[in-house]
């Protein structure tokens, strides 16, 4: 998911991760009775971070720190965001894919999990802030695991009580050749650096694929020390119905205590829920029953009872009180208590939405996700006094409709213009002049493009090469410039170097500036236009690029070309050199059907 729980319940993270660098905005949410949609408080780009970013939470155990939260990303950076001063720092960059991270239960110290590949293990560093108000690596361990344990990079890390970390994990029993779940808990000692720390493990049952990677269908109150995940044992009533379970284990004693049914589904449900075969229900039930026999319905059933245990998005723990929020599919929630003696109604949208809803934050109100859009949803004591801990227990077949009011992650913003050009800036590379209406000051910002373009890789922010050129009172982006600056004697030769850099990038074939355009599309049309004899390098470029996903050409751009060039000696072999699907089908007639014809 893209949106992230802040200390303020009236604040939200959202990460946009569809502009090449990870854009993180800082939100403010309205109130209700306001419209309840965002107002922008802050945007950044994360230029070095590569693939999904994460938020692994707020140092809110550390005095002006509560604001302050780590963020990790698929390669390993480790990014520190102030929301506060709004300022970001690149902590330390692993380099490394799959590392996970978890503020300990203090809300101080920072723990990644890494793997070290020279040394064949996994070590942990401990992060803390010193007196300065920097945050520190103060220690490394080793994790040395139980024999028949290894740490693999789906298994979820969660903070546990002390300075404890938990890892939720599945392994292959050497025995049966099945799979079984596992937790190991480890503790970070706080006053040495170096050495091995032990892992311990802890309860295990049957695996269930499919599931696993899933960390928010798992939930930690390390002041309770207890751990809450999805049961792998799925009863059958004497009706034909199944129970989805909570098991609750207790970390200090390692064991299970206590299993909660929390809701029940008849087999018509469970189709309508992803089990869209009868036989998928009969398989669940043999396997409840203890009746699949064969290593190839065992597997199947494992496979089955993992989509039925996927049905649940999210679980949290409520703060200061002994009980859970859970929301499956579609926006149902629920409330339960821990000893089991307790349930709210299942709180159904009257309107089914995304089915990847979850939880994002707890308190008066319940916050639901998905991926770019966010509702709140208020059980009402009048209306709905299940939704207090004093009435009655409803039954597991209870279900109260609600109204949902989806909100959009950007709607209804009213930006100024400081914002609006924050926001145009957002990982793209700022080319600096002294006027942008001078053709001297254009030219001598394409040639300092020209030379930042000799390391290319430096210009691209994930996947996107994005240029802003700016003289201090206004803004030009690439379209604007390089129409402009073509005309502007000697540019041409700069432009053309630009693109032979670009054309030479590994990563030119999956490279867009603003709207999915191909990286650099302004600087090769220009350049195009101005003058027949660039159309060879303007063809090397678009074979460069990936046809297969660019419109821009294929839609605009040939067509000004031709408008311009299409008389020219040169157009033909130019025409020809344009890759399919640009260039259409003209340049791909089959030979021997037109001389049969």
């Amino acid at each position: 998911m893209n949106f992230f729980a802040t200390p303020d319940p009236d604040r939200l993270v959202y990460i946009d991760p569809e502009e090449g660098a990870p854009r993180v905005h800082h939100l403010g949410i309205r109130p209700q009775d306001q419209g309840g949609d965002t107002e922008l408080l802050w945007a950044t780009a994360l230029n070095e971070a590569q693939g999904i970013t994460q938020v692994v939470g707020f140092f809110n155990g550390v005095d002006h720190k509560g604001r302050c939260a780590t963020l990790l990303c698929n390669d390993g950076g480790l990014y520190l965001l102030d929301f506060d001063n709004q300022a970001q720092e690149l902590v330390h960059h692993y380099r490394l894919d799959y590392c996970r991270a978890q503020i300990l239960a203090d809300g101080a110290t920072l723990a990644v999990l890494w793997e070290d590949q020279n040394a064949h293990c996994h070590k942990v560093d401990r992060w803390q802030w010193g007196d300065d108000q920097q945050l520190y690596r103060t220690g490394r361990f080793q994790v040395e695991t139980p024999e028949g344990y290894s740490i693999r990079f789906h298994d979820p890390l969660l903070a546990g009580p002390g300075t404890s970390l938990v890892l939720h994990c599945s392994r292959e029993n050497r025995n049966s050749g099945r799979t079984c779940q596992s937790l190991l808990r480890f503790a970070l000692p706080q006053d040495r650096d170096g050495g091995v720390v032990k892992a311990k493990g802890l309860a295990q049952g049957p695996d269930a694929l499919g599931w696993r990677e899933a960390p928010q269908r798992l939930a930690l109150d390390p002041a309770l020390g207890l751990l809450a995940l999805p049961s792998v044992k799925v009863p059958v009533t004497e009706q034909g119905d199944f129970l989805y379970q909570l098991d609750i284990i207790d970390l200090h004693q390692g064991q299970r205590v206590a299993r909660l049914p929390v809701r029940q589904f008849s087999p018509q449900q469970l189709h309508a829920n992803r089990f869209r075969a009868a036989e998928r229900a009969e398989v669940l039930q043999r396997l409840a029953a203890g009746t699949l026999e064969e290593e190839q319905d065992w597997e199947k059933g494992q496979e089955y009872l993992g989509e039925f245990l996927a049905i649940l998005q999210s679980l949290r723990f409520c703060p200061g009180e002994e009980a859970l929020w859970l929301c499956w599919d579609g926006g149902l929630v629920r409330k339960v208590s821990l000893d089991g003696q307790w349930r709210s109604p299942l709180y159904v949208p009257e309107q089914a939405e995304d089915e990847e809803t979850q939880l994002l934050s707890l308190g008066p109100e319940l916050l639901l996700d998905d991926w770019q859009r966010f509702t709140n949803l208020t059980p009402d004591p009048a209306s709905h006094p299940g939704s207090r801990r004093q009435s009655a227990s409803a039954e597991l077949q209870d279900i109260v409709p609600v109204s949902l009011n989806w909100q959009g992650w950007e709607q209804n913003w009213q930006l100024d213009e400081a914002q609006q050009r924050m926001l145009d800036r957002l990982g793209s590379t700022l080319i600096e002049t002294s006027d942008l209406s001078s053709p001297v000051s254009l030219g001598f910002a394409v040639k300092r493009l020209a030379v930042k373009a000799e390391f290319i890789e430096d210009l691209c922010f994930g996947n996107k090469l994005r240029l802003t050129f700016t003289d201090g009172k206004e803004d030009w982006d690439e379209a604007r410039f390089f129409e402009a600056v073509v005309q502007v004697p000697g540019a041409q030769a700069d432009m053309a170097e630009i693109l032979e850099r670009f054309i030479a990038y590994d990563g030119s074939d999956n490279c867009f500036c603003t709207n999915y355009r191909p990286a650099l599309a302004d600087c090769a049309l220009q350049l195009g236009l101005a003058d027949a004899k660039w159309l060879p390098l303007v063809g090397r470029y678009l074979n460069a690029i990936d046809p297969d996903h660019e419109c821009f050409f294929t839609n605009e751009g040939l067509g000004l070309l031709a408008e311009r060039h299409g008389h020219e000696p040169g157009w033909p072999a130019f025409y020809a050199s344009v890759p399919y699907p640009i260039a259409g089908d003209d340049g791909y007639e089959d030979e021997e059907y037109e001389e049969d014809y």
